[in-house]
């Protein structure tokens, strides 16, 4: 019976074991270790167009804030630019504007709060015969922090002096009429530089204003000796804020900063 199924059955066929040659083992891991390659690159390469396409997105979100509070800044020069009076017809649409942009609590070397501000604004306006702002340019700045917007406001202010400015600004110099006269009637004019840093939501939390009010008195006095007088008699602090002497006649009126902006 065993023997019937050993070789000597004649249906009995003998099976033998196929083993590669060592060159098609070879190639055979050669084209695995490459399907391997390929689809490495392919997750790179998505990876890749992923991380651009998010990083095209940001830079278009960011450019697009940017723009946004650049048009903010613009717009507030504009409301401003020919000063605050509260008895105006738009006053409220010029307040609400202010409020909408800044925070309550921004922070300025200038003013306490953004009440402090409106005020200021107010009293700078009033006590000056003229006032006039002008916005030549607004530069995108570049920040660490990506929640934080900054902008960058060039311009120029002109100013008429009535004798309001001499006497809340230059006060010592009421006791000279006759540098007084020479100077009402008068305008000045001097470069301003401001910074508005905005955060996330779009409003601004700190405010830095800048300006060259001593260029301006020296191109109005054309004399250095007159000019280092007036600007002795003013209350002007580093970076060029004019800070109001207290009057208890000007109803409403208190010693503070009243900034050129």
């Amino acid at each position: 019976m065993l023997g019937k199924l050993g070789p000597a059955n004649p249906h009995f066929r003998r099976v033998q074991s196929s083993k590669p040659a060592p060159n098609q083992t070879q190639h055979r891991r050669e084209i695995l270790a490459g399907q391997e390659m390929q689809r490495m690159r392919q997750q790179v390469l998505a990876l890749e167009r992923r991380q651009a396409l998010l990083s095209a997105l940001h830079l278009a979100r960011r450019a697009n804030a940017m723009q946004l509070v650049a048009h903010k800044v613009h717009a507030y020069y504009r409301s401003f630019s020919h000063g605050y009076d509260p008895t105006r017809s738009n006053a409220w649409e010029v307040e609400a504007l202010l409020r909408s942009m800044m925070l309550p609590d921004v922070q300025s070397p200038a003013f306490r709060d953004l009440d402090t501000f409106l005020v200021q604004w107010c009293n700078y306006s009033r006590y000056h015969a003229e006032i006039t702002l002008y916005c030549e340019q607004i530069q995108p700045l570049e920040s660490d922090d990506p929640d934080v917007y900054p902008v960058q406001c060039i311009g120029r202010s002109t100013l008429r002096i009535s004798r309001d400015t001499i006497k809340h600004f230059f006060q010592p110099l009421l006791v000279d009429e006759e540098m007084v006269q020479r100077l009402v009637g008068k305008t000045y004019d001097f470069p301003f530089v401001s910074r508005f840093h905005f955060n996330s939501t779009g409003r601004v939390f700190k405010l830095e204003p800048r300006a060259e009010l001593a260029a301006g008195l020296l191109d109005l006095i054309m004399d250095p000796f007159s000019t280092v007088r007036m600007l002795g008699a003013s209350k002007l602090s580093d970076d060029g804020c004019l800070h109001a002497y207290s009057n208890q006649d000007a109803a409403g009126t208190s010693r503070g900063s009243v900034e050129v902006l």
